[in-house]
């Protein structure tokens, strides 16, 4: 199931008003981090390349790889290979900084333009870059408000596989994002001046997933792979197989043939009986 930014519009509007941090002393360390990174340069012409907000990108790449510059914003895999994690099967990259602009380009976040960012939208598009389904369980994704009194029990534990069991340990984006800019006010992004038209928000489109493997049928499973191993193997050792079933063949004539000593006293026949002289 999936939602659009007007059907979610009010929703954030209303979470953002009531949220609360539970776990400041975490929100504080976490966004006093990112903050030194964004100093250092980090982040590289990505916000500026994308036009999305220096924090925004910050605090959803602490969620994906812990900000491990090592590994893909799109979800934590190494940007070097092939990517088998959701979305699966992008890259091999030549850097973080090309990693982050393919990530954010097939969401289409590169398409909302510096100045129309607003806190809601952040919000969707969190949403939308991690995935939709918690408001298919009638949750707020933890995505977004882990850390704060909006948040509920149950998390992804895995691609596609949820239990409404566990609470979700990491930070949501949006407390991490807020406290960056109390730290850092020019990483405010609702200052920004558009500088383009208005956005056209597509509804989210699905992300490519890691190939199926078939299922084994019953009845072709183990006995199909142990017959073509068979043949594999006859095909390269026949011969050897051949001269071993001849030597066998040989054997078993010879065995045939020679006499062989009675074992029984029964079958001694008895000695000719010759005329009295």
């Amino acid at each position: 199931m999936t939602f659009t930014f007007s059907q979610l519009k009010d929703e954030y509007t209303s979470d953002l008003a009531e949220m609360k941090f539970t776990r400041s002393t975490a929100i504080n360390a976490t966004a006093s981090r990112l903050v030194d990174l964004w100093k250092a340069g980090k982040y590289s012409d990505v916000p500026e390349k994308t036009g999305i907000p220096a924090v925004w990108i910050a605090a959803s790449f602490e969620r994906e790889a812990s900000s491990d510059f090592r590994d893909s914003p799109a979800q934590g895999d190494p940007w070097n290979r092939k990517s088998v994690h959701v979305p699966a099967n992008r890259g091999p990259f030549s850097s973080w900084e090309e990693a982050a602009l393919d990530a954010y380009h097939l969401d289409g976040l590169d398409k909302v333009g510096q100045g129309h960012w607003s806190w809601e939208l952040c919000c969707y598009y969190g949403e939308l870059f991690n995935g939709p389904g918690y408001h298919s369980h009638g949750i707020p994704s933890p995505y977004l408000w882990g850390g704060t009194n909006i948040q509920k029990p149950g998390k992804y534990v895995r691609d596609g596989v949820f239990d409404p069991n566990v609470m979700d340990s990491q930070l949501g984006i949006i407390p991490i994002m807020r406290r960056m800019i109390d730290m850092e006010p020019a990483l405010d992004f609702t200052k920004h001046v558009p500088t383009t038209p208005p956005p056209v928000i597509p509804p989210p489109s699905p992300k490519p997933k890691p190939p199926v493997k078939p299922p084994i049928h019953p009845n072709t499973g183990s006995t199909a792979g142990i017959g073509a191993a068979l043949m594999t193997f006859l095909h390269n050792y026949g011969w050897a197989v051949a001269l071993v079933a001849i030597a066998v063949i040989a054997v078993l004539i010879y065995l045939h043939s020679k006499d062989k000593p009675n074992q029984s006293p029964k079958a001694i026949p008895p000695e000719p009986q010759g005329a009295t002289p």
